[in-house]
């Protein structure tokens, strides 16, 4: 029991050290990374296979690979926060946290969001072990929840993206009208509208198209929209302006509201785990709930729970394989590829789901330190770079990668990204509108399919 253990925790921690590797790298989402890690399993089990002898677990090198899987997930999921902030590269996880990251960043506090993000995540890792036996209890036996949400969940959408609008403060035409005046507040929220309308038709118009790498790389369709939409055209937008990027601070630890950490936390785990039951559903629209559930405009707030719906999705989805033999993401897909998956309907968790959460919450640590560590070496050394080479080097590093990964088509997606991406900062209302390029394609698809 004890050579088996350590042998989970070893490999935990390799597979954590991957996926702070692969967090890095741009246009990687982790979808993909698991995909590309199922490619080698054969060759991971040959190597592993002696093992088999010393241990007393069944098929021990294939369920070491699952939890070098789930462990590079986690580890993904934590890292990605670095180019997001530092080089305006989100992903469909990580799209609404380049707004506020971006935004400390030219605060000089780029590490601080780095370290508030792997606070979130931490946090929510471990709210997340507390609650699985209740979500166990209400989305399965006896509580049975799992039909209720999927038929109210697009209703939800439905409410929470008229709230997203109509909450919205920004003021186009205060100098006609007069600030706080009916009709500038009514400008804004038709521009919030616009934006909102036309990246959801740019995200239907794309849903069902097909991209491919001109040099045989995984070609995820949403990199080159998102990182149009809050990626490109928040440089370019940077670029026109010349602002100067100043110093950034690092510490090893910042000072937070224990009470107001605390709640970004709960909300973004809390709608984590409600869009984990959806297929088809991405952290966004997590991220869309726990926003309207805070209530509050703050960038450090943001940074956590945006973090925490992240983590609390691709926690759950995992329990959901087991609970429901439903695959919610590549990871799951994976998983599925190379184990036998126990249906979990007793009171005691299968042991290889026991196992994965070992290796969950190893790598959840692990890329804790790790991320900060990463996020400090960028902000020391972002500083040093004459800030508008720094804007113009990331914009063709993004088109290049954009290229690389999905081809013209994915060139012409990301231009057009660009434009609507550049419509919320020019009409001074808020970027999260171009959410819509995801909220609008999936509340179709809750309604229709």
């Amino acid at each position: 029991m004890l050579i088996d253990l350590f042998f989970i925790l070893l490999v935990a921690c390799i597979g954590a050290l991957v996926g702070c590797g692969t967090g890095v790298v741009v246009g990687l989402h982790i979808n993909n990374l698991s995909l590309i890690l199922l490619s080698i399993s054969g060759i991971f089990g040959y190597v592993l296979a002696p093992l088999e002898a010393l241990s007393g677990v069944d098929n021990f090198a294939v369920l070491l690979f699952a939890v070098f899987l789930v462990s590079a997930a986690t580890a993904h999921t934590f890292v990605n926060i670095v180019p997001t902030t530092f080089l305006g590269a989100p992903n469909e996880d990580s799209a609404l946290l380049a707004l506020p990251s971006h935004s400390l960043l030219l605060k000089g506090r780029g590490h601080e969001a780095v370290w508030l993000s792997s606070l979130g995540s931490l946090g929510s890792v471990f709210l997340c072990f507390a609650l699985l036996l209740p979500f166990r209890f209400l989305i399965g036996e006896p509580g049975n929840l799992y039909g209720l949400v999927w038929e109210i969940m697009p209703f939800v959408l439905i409410a929470l993206s008229l709230v997203l609008i109509g909450t919205e403060h920004g003021e186009p035409f205060r100098e006609k009208f007069g600030k706080n005046s009916i009709q500038s507040r009514l400008s804004g929220i038709g521009f919030a509208a616009l934006v909102f309308s036309l990246s959801g038709i740019f995200g239907v118009v794309i849903f069902n198209m097909q991209v491919q790498s001109p040099i045989g790389l995984p070609a995820p369709l949403l990199f080159p929209a998102l990182t149009g939409l809050f990626g490109s055209s928040a440089l370019l937008y940077s670029l026109r302006h010349e602002p100067l990027l100043p110093e950034q601070h690092v510490e090893s630890a910042y000072e937070v509201d224990f009470g107001k950490s605390l709640k970004s936390i709960l909300t973004g785990t809390l709608s984590g785990t409600l869009v984990s039951i959806l297929p088809g559903a991405t952290p966004a629209a997590g991220t869309i709930v726990a926003r309207a559930l805070q209530r509050e405009n703050d960038e450090r707030a943001a940074m956590i729970s945006i973090s925490a719906v992240n983590t609390a999705n691709s926690f759950f989805v995992l329990a959901m394989l087991f609970m429901f033999l439903k695959m919610r993401s590549g990871v799951a897909l994976a998983l599925d590829k190379v184990l036998i998956i126990p249906l979990w309907d007793t009171l005691l968790m299968p042991p290889s789901l026991a196992y994965l959460l070992i290796g969950v919450l190893v790598a959840a640590v692990f890329s804790y330190f790790l991320t900060c560590w990463l996020g400090k070496i960028f902000a020391v050394r972002i500083g040093k770079i004459a800030y508008r080479k720094l804007i113009i080097g990331a914009i063709c590093f993004l088109g290049a990668m954009v290229f690389l990964f999905t081809g013209p088509k994915g060139m012409l997606v990301f231009l057009t990204g660009t434009t609507i991406g550049l419509l919320p900062i020019a009409f001074g209302v808020r970027r999260s509108h171009s959410m819509g390029v995801l909220l609008v394609p999936l509340i179709l698809t809750l309604l229709f399919n």
